[in-house]
């Protein structure tokens, strides 16, 4: 297995944009050039092009920090062992779908989901298992294109109480954030500041009441987010009880570092505590740039813009169609097991 300096090393190579490719007729060939170009390539340097600046026009990829940040970020995936020994010819099953994989890193991106859902689920990479988790995840984004993340919903916000980077102010969250969900919520609530001894308390009777929504902006870790320590424990079991009365899948913005590690913590914890429960919608930042942020929390323009790319298109299908946003989403399936589908 080469390093992690070796695959960095690799990565300060890919100055010049790979030459285009040359296709004759229908899209579906792209694709199938593409799976072709990606079977050249050892997984590390996969990775490092998947990683790496933006390389042709359209690829798309969120803001993040360096390269450097995000190798380490994504060598802390368990998944990566099950990445490193998927065969690139068993990814053939996704040549018909060429309006999907219009460049490299969009190959790359769907060969890492079919790792993370056969990792999830204790699968062994084969031809069948690779082709089950491609039409899975493809099934996924179908039925949960049309979920609504904000309209229609009654919405919580909570915040972390920061500082602003130019200013020195005071703020909960950003203020953009809010407006956008005040105004397409059919019920907005800003629950009390991170400092109220009710925080919590008034969190568990939203849901427990009906809340659809709960959007977090702010510090977090693979434990809490800083939400007066909301623990995963903690708000398991408030999502547990919401599910007794929920009528429409429970929705999770979690605008917060780590937040990956979070949203497993909390799906294992569900698992344990009420495993016929319906799970939760989790959206979160994208897996390679948990530690992204460049500037002070609160800041108006330089954070990544996570929730108002999907709150501007106000269903998932809008998240799936825009390779910037920077986003993860995880869905329950059939068997009400947690899946990554972006």
């Amino acid at each position: 297995m080469l390093s992690f300096f070796a695959v960095v090393a690799f990565a300060a190579t890919l100055e010049a944009p790979l030459p285009p490719v040359e296709v004759a007729d229908a899209r579906n060939e792209v694709a199938g050039l593409q799976i072709q170009r990606l079977t050249d390539m050892a997984p590390s340097e996969e990775l490092a092009y998947f990683l790496g600046p933006n390389r042709q026009v359209g690829e798309g990829g969120p803001r993040l920090r360096s390269a450097r940040a995000r190798l380490r970020s994504l060598a802390k995936d368990p998944a990566y062992e099950v990445y490193r020994t998927i065969d690139d010819r068993w990814l053939s099953c996704m040549a018909e779908d060429a309006e999907r994989f219009p460049h490299l890193r969009a190959v790359i991106d769907a060969k890492l989901l079919i790792a993370r859902s056969l990792y999830s689920r204790h699968q062994t990479p084969s031809r069948s298992s690779v082709a089950a988790a491609y039409e899975r995840i493809r099934d996924l984004r179908r039925t949960f294109a049309d979920l609504s993340i904000v309209e229609g919903r009654r919405v919580v916000f909570a915040a972390s109480s920061d500082r602003l980077a130019k200013s020195g102010e005071r703020a909960f969250g950003r203020a953009a954030v809010r407006r956008l969900l005040d105004q397409r919520a059919s019920d907005f609530e800003v629950l009390g500041e991170r400092g109220s001894r009710d925080a919590h308390r008034d969190l568990g009777a939203a849901l427990a009441t009906g809340a659809s929504t709960f959007y977090f902006e702010g510090h977090g870790s693979s434990s809490r987010l800083d939400y007066r320590e909301l623990h995963y424990k903690k708000l398991a079991k408030m999502l547990a009880a919401r599910a007794e009365i929920a009528e429409t899948p429970t929705v999770l913005v979690l605008a917060a570092c780590r937040s990956h590690n979070f949203a497993r913590n909390l799906y294992r914890e569900l698992d344990r505590l009420a495993p016929q429960a319906p799970k939760p919608v989790l959206i979160v930042p994208e897996e390679s740039g948990q530690d992204y942020l460049k500037d002070v929390f609160g800041s108006e323009l330089l954070r990544v813009d996570l929730g108002v790319g999907v709150i501007g298109g106000g269903q998932l299908r809008f998240a799936f169609s825009n390779p910037r946003n920077g986003l993860s989403i995880f869905v329950p399936d059939r068997d009400n097991h947690a899946t990554q589908i972006l």
